[in-house]
């Protein structure tokens, strides 16, 4: 992808050469400011106590036993559908648009826009829910009612909540959200003590738990985004009426694509423990759940810190930087985020190859310990899968998401059929290849949808400034 550079750089060299340069000319540092450092920082050990509170709450849930973590593992894979097909696309719009409607003037609006958005679309799926409770016992099935309709409030309320921290980051207040992170998991822990010191603790009673805790941090996180987003500095209301045709059409252009191969990307994601439920056990299914938490504690969730770090100022050096040859570029910025990612995947496996089995261990009991040993090639094929991801951010620079789309669907349902096939011939241990064998695949596809970019009209305009 970056066989293109020597076009646009102002001394025609290659861009390994280009990036050599800059890190030479220590000119990386022009990214770390005070505030940004300090942002960094508030993010870093906001996240590592998060994490160790994160652990004691695992250390709670596995103590109900591999099927019950299993049965829970499964719920939260329902939020995450939710989240990668609706408001994480949606989110994702809104994100990207931002820095253009607060120079309009119309911050509020923005932000109001957006609290719509959550509201109705989730009042419409509990809507869904409630109406659709009634038909289960006709086709036959005999779920409990209560647990459905519980379990269905968490899954919405989760996936509703989970897009307020990138808003929150986007406004720089990385402080904030820091503390909120810590807030939430302290009473994730107190609420699952709570729970399990009454009765026995169960894959609802974690629901529960969960409801309890995103209640109220929800509402705390909506004052503070409230309070940080600046007053409009244009009341008319023919304008303001404009704009919000404006937002509502360029942000359902940015994040259509995202809610297309959102599916693609679930099913990626998400499909091997829905295929171990159907061809091994709901036990099966809380033992690779455990060990795929601590690969999203080892690299999923850092390159995350990094990630929501970067990306509003790489969308702000896209929108604001100037031509001037001394000041670092969005590109060089994006560039030294992927060699990042690339370091903490390099990081996670040598932590699960070293520790693997004393941290499974250390989160849980003997029952989650039989197959330890695939946990670091779990950690290589999730990584590979979150570089490319990673990779993806060129395109949302560009406004080009759509470009991925078809990258995103055909590894969507590859994965599927390869997590049938591995599981059913290899058992558990399946699911470790076919993740690995779709990261492969996944990078290669994203690399060359980037290749083809960087020879874009769109791409030679956009790097040089």
């Amino acid at each position: 992808m970056f066989k293109n550079i020597d076009k646009i750089s102002e001394k025609n060299i290659s861009g390994f050469e280009r990036v050599t340069e800059r890190l030479s000319n220590d000119r990386i540092f022009n990214i770390l400011t005070i505030q940004n450092t300090s942002e960094l920082i508030w993010m870093c050990a906001g996240q590592f106590i998060a994490m160790v509170l994160s652990f004691v709450s695992i250390k709670l849930q596995t103590s109900m036993g591999p099927a019950e973590y299993g049965k829970y593992s499964l719920i939260l894979t329902l939020s995450a559908l939710l989240s990668i097909v609706l408001y994480g696309p949606a989110q994702q719009g809104f994100v990207r648009h931002y820095f253009n409607y607060l120079n309009n003037g119309i911050p509020k609006t923005y932000i109001k826009l957006y609290y719509t958005f959550l509201c109705s679309s989730s009042m419409y799926l509990l809507f869904l829910v409630l109406i659709t409770i009634p038909f289960l016992k006709i086709i036959g099935k005999t779920y409990e009612p209560n647990f459905i309709i519980i379990a269905s409030f968490f899954v919405v309320l989760l996936a509703a909540y989970s897009t307020l921290s990138p808003m929150i980051n986007l406004l720089r207040k990385r402080k904030s959200n820091a503390i909120m992170q810590v807030v939430e998991k302290s009473l994730f822990v107190i609420f699952l003590f709570i729970i399990n010191s009454l009765w026995k603790l169960t894959a609802l009673g974690v629901c529960i738990a969960f409801i309890f805790t995103l209640v109220i941090v929800l509402v705390a996180k909506i004052i503070i985004l409230n309070s940080i987003i600046p007053v409009d500095s244009i009341h008319d209301s023919d304008t303001i009426n404009r704009n919000k045709i404006n937002i509502i059409s360029n942000v359902k252009k940015f994040s259509i694509p995202f809610g297309v191969w959102g599916i693609a990307g679930w099913l990626q994601l998400n499909s091997e423990k829905w295929v171990i439920a159907k061809y091994l056990s709901a036990s099966d299914v809380g033992v690779y759940a455990l060990m795929l938490s601590i690969v999203n504690y080892l690299v999923v969730i850092p390159i995350g810190i990094i990630s929501q770090f970067i990306t509003p100022i790489i969308y702000n050096k896209y929108m604001f930087t100037n031509h001037q040859i001394n000041q670092i570029g969005w590109y060089d910025v994006f560039v030294y985020f992927i060699f990042a990612v690339i370091g903490l995947v390099v990081i996670g496996l040598i932590i699960t190859i070293i520790f693997g089995n004393q941290m499974i261990m250390l989160l849980s009991n003997n029952k989650f310990i039989e197959y330890w040993y695939i946990l670091p090639i779990l950690c290589f094929g999730t990584g590979l899968f979150y570089i490319g991801e990673s990779l993806t951010i060129l395109g949302m620079v560009l406004n080009t998401p759509d470009k991925y789309m078809y990258t995103k669907i055909i590894s969507g349902f590859l994965a599927l059929f390869a997590n049938i096939i591995f599981i059913i011939y290899f058992g558990v241990i399946g699911v470790a290849i076919s993740i690995c064998f779709m990261g492969v695949i996944y990078i290669t596809f994203i690399l060359y949808v980037n290749n083809k970019m960087c020879y874009s009209k769109t791409f030679n305009n956009a790097v040089e400034m």
